[in-house]
């Protein structure tokens, strides 16, 4: 090779997680500090700030985005006593939709920003974050109760071993 470096950053973030495992699986006292309610909400406030008021695109600024969200993902997968559950209608719902979300998501992100262009309001990030995913949602959910679940419908009668996402509940 002629010097060139090859970066993957998605599996950059995956040390956080590998370690949060590790510490999980042997079992370690620390782990009870991330567990404390308090250093959960020290957590998700970093994270809050972190995305609406640190709009810097440097290499530490990632990090920081890897190692909250490690943190939560562990937390949110091995402590029964985080102060957020997975188990709700609201994820139930964007799960049921969430093939649209894959197949729709970067069409509708790219035609936003098209179209907010230099609309001073729809700049700030939270703005177009909320706009973005309300638009999102409409589109996916017409699409999922327009088209998919009548596909999975038709699917059910075909396939051999049944199962839960089958678009009739």
């Amino acid at each position: 090779m002629s010097g060139r470096r090859i970066y993957f950053p998605g599996l950059n973030g995956l040390r956080f997680i590998a370690a949060f495992a590790i510490l999980l699986h042997e079992k370690r006292k620390i782990i009870q500090f991330f567990y404390k309610k308090s250093t959960q909400i020290l957590t998700y406030n970093l994270l809050i700030i972190q995305i609406l008021f640190i709009h810097q695109h440097l290499p530490v600024t990632f990090e920081v985005y890897r190692l909250l969200f490690a943190f939560i993902i562990v937390n949110l997968f091995s402590n029964p006593k985080s102060i957020f559950k997975l188990e709700s209608k609201i994820f139930s719902f964007f799960g049921k939709i969430s093939y649209g979300l894959y197949m729709f998501h970067p069409i509708i992100v790219f035609s936003a920003i098209k179209l907010i262009g230099d609309h001073e309001f729809l700049s700030i990030p939270i703005v177009t974050y909320i706009v973005i995913l309300t638009i999102t949602t409409l589109i996916v959910s017409l699409s999922y109760y327009l088209f998919e679940s009548k596909f999975l419908i038709l699917k059910s009668k075909f396939q051999l071993v049944k199962s839960n996402s089958n678009g009739n509940e």
